[in-house]
């Protein structure tokens, strides 16, 4: 019985030194989780942010398209008010003139 106890007393030790040893590796794996899920989630930020900043730009992108098209299409509107002014004007001259020729005619004829 003495010796059984000696050799007890003798593993004691070693098995301490294992459990110690299994419980550091097992805190070195946890850490190591801890830091993975860490990055993870970083990454994971990191995406959502790029997402988001991409988005933002198209947005404007898309605005600035919209605001051009409306200037481009505000100022082809124009163009063709100038141009349907442009052409009453000339018809109008024309009228104008054709009544003044036949005015002229008509003085003329009485003469």
């Amino acid at each position: 019985e003495k010796m059984q106890r000696s050799k007890r007393a003798e593993k004691k030790p070693e098995k301490m030194q294992r459990r110690k040893r299994a419980e550091k590796k097992q805190e070195k794996m946890q850490r190591r989780t801890q830091t993975e899920k860490k990055q993870e989630k970083i990454q994971k930020n990191k995406q959502a942010g790029k997402k988001q900043e991409q988005a933002r730009e198209d947005a404007e992108k898309q605005a600035k398209q919209s605001r051009e098209e409306t200037r481009e299409d505000a100022e082809k509107e124009t163009s063709r008010e100038e141009a349907r002014e442009d052409a009453e004007k000339q018809a109008s001259r024309e009228e104008t003139r054709e009544d003044a020729e036949k005015e002229t005619s008509r003085e003329e004829a009485r003469e």
